[in-house]
């Protein structure tokens, strides 16, 4: 190349007639050379600068959905959070609900198994037992303090029975402590049942 134009400087145009159009090819092709390159470089930056907007524009795309996903994961979470709380709370009431249930059941049997007996003042010494159970009751008697008795005999269930107190005309120590109230049930031999009442008053 270097020769060739050495030769072309040297004036050999004569006998190269094309010469000239072959310089100018060259100084043309030398010339573009670096703009070609340059041009290149340029349209292959700006390629490489739209693939990596689109690159960018496709990666914010996709991290946006994905956003939108563990927003609707936690907003799911919540809600179940919330339901499961909600099923607490409802245990928790049900749990004191049965409860209540329970100690009002306990306490409606305690008050269920203590005897229902009443004794009151008729008119003057006449006093009267009532059985006010579920139950029939056999032998039914009142024992006052020193242990002296009043059989009753045998009451069913809501009936009652008088007797004459007569210990509370003169003021003893029986006319006014304390006096049991004993029975058995139909069908039991032996056992008797009792229940401490306070002695009623004396009205004249």
């Amino acid at each position: 190349m270097v020769t060739w134009l050495w030769n072309l400087i040297q004036g050999d145009f004569a006998q190269n007639p094309t010469a000239w159009m072959d310089l100018a090819i060259t100084v043309l092709g030398i010339v573009l050379s670096p703009v070609a390159w340059f041009t290149s470089k340029c349209l292959e930056g700006k390629a490489a600068k739209r693939e990596a907007k689109d690159a960018q524009e496709k990666f914010d795309a996709q991290l946006e959905v994905l956003k939108g996903q563990l927003k609707a994961a936690n907003d799911s979470a919540d809600a179940l959070r919330a339901q499961v709380k909600t099923v607490e709370d409802s245990a928790d009431a049900l749990r004191g609900q049965l409860a209540a249930q329970r100690t009002q059941a306990r306490l409606a049997e305690e008050t269920a198994s203590v005897p229902k007996w009443d004794i009151y003042q008729v008119q003057n010494l006449k006093y009267a037992v009532a059985n006010e159970n579920a139950f029939d009751a056999h032998d039914v008697r009142v024992v006052l303090s020193s242990g002296k008795e009043y059989e009753l005999g045998n009451m069913s269930k809501g009936s009652s029975i008088g007797f004459m107190f007569m210990e509370k005309a003169i003021m003893c120590e029986d006319g006014y402590a304390d006096i049991r109230i004993t029975w058995s049930l139909p069908g039991e031999s032996g056992e008797r049942h009792s229940v401490t009442k306070p002695s009623p008053q004396y009205l004249h």
